[in-house]
């Protein structure tokens, strides 16, 4: 009887310990690691402080790669969407690296989220929201009524 009380003991806490982790990998759930809100907010702020370099369809040119599409995926796919948030808010823009707001960070990484197929969901990215961006975009480009949204007025 002992040893059945053990066993149950562990299977109980592996799984608890199992959806715990389940929830920090993705604490948004499968709707989305971002609002629509905020991607909006972030072709905003891509106009504004992105576009000059990496192009207003985010394909990038000369020192300023892709932010949209395969190339950004062959390199993003694997890392995590905290990589990008923190390469944005230590090195951009680069002529003033770690300008940029928090709340400016976040919805960017949320615009190129979406640039790159990524669904919205009900809960804001954060900065420390750490999913691999290939388990959450694909590199295809948006529906063209969300395309027409990204555009900055």
């Amino acid at each position: 009887m002992r040893g059945l009380k053990t066993g149950l003991l562990l299977a109980g806490g592996t799984l608890a310990f199992g959806v715990a982790l389940a929830a920090q990998q993705n604490p948004q759930g499968a709707g989305g690691v971002y609002t629509a809100e905020q991607a909006t907010i972030g072709a905003t702020a891509y106009g504004t402080a992105c576009a000059g370099c990496h192009r207003a369809d985010l394909s990038g040119q000369f020192e300023a790669p892709p932010l949209a599409g395969s190339n950004f995926m062959k390199v993003w796919r694997g890392r995590s969407t905290n990589d990008l948030y923190t390469k944005i808010a230590t090195s951009m823009p680069p002529a003033a690296p770690g300008s940029l707001s928090e709340q400016a960070v976040t919805s960017l990484v949320a615009f190129i989220l979406r640039s790159n197929g990524a669904p919205a969901g009900n809960q804001a990215f954060a900065a420390n929201t750490a999913i691999p961006i290939g388990q959450v975009a694909t590199g295809a480009a948006p529906p063209p009524q969300v395309a027409q949204q990204a555009a900055p007025a």
